[in-house]
């Protein structure tokens, strides 16, 4: 079995409005505007899958600052997820440091994601001082 684990997906309105978007998501706008960067959906990313012989990937959109946008993204995962179950495996998008991440997560996988986190680059940076504050979430989701 032939499986893409990291895939970002990405709803057409947001491809559609990315420049809009971008304005107050600077790491989105960095991402977005690299020359290399390509705006997906999920409808594309199971066409490229069948033409390049994948059998399965993991999709997750982007860690938005704005948990709105992360929601916005997260159900548009979720639904596609269900709608590809053969095909995709849904993971959540968050900025950890954001403080309804945990509402986020359980919402998430609560909403059926396999798996309950997608941690933006920005999470490097978290201190270690702060990982206790994770330690009730993860007991919380262990199934």
């Amino acid at each position: 079995m032939k499986i893409d684990i990291h895939v970002h997906v990405t709803p057409p309105d947001i491809i559609r409005d990315w420049k809009k978007i971008a304005e107050k998501e600077p790491y989105f706008k960095l991402l977005s505007e690299s020359p290399v960067n390509k705006f997906a959906t999920a409808e594309q990313i199971v066409e490229a899958m069948d033409k390049d012989g994948f059998d399965k990937a993991v999709i997750f959109g982007f860690g938005f600052q704005d948990m709105g946008l992360c929601r916005y993204v997260n159900d548009y995962v979720m639904e596609k997820a269900k709608e590809f179950p053969e095909k995709l495996i849904g993971f959540a998008s968050v900025l950890p440091q954001h403080p309804e991440v945990e509402k986020e997560l359980i919402r998430s996988v609560e909403g059926a994601f396999e798996a309950s986190e997608k941690c933006s680059p920005r999470a490097r940076v978290l201190p270690w001082t702060r990982l206790k504050r994770w330690r009730p979430l993860a007991h919380q989701l262990r199934p």
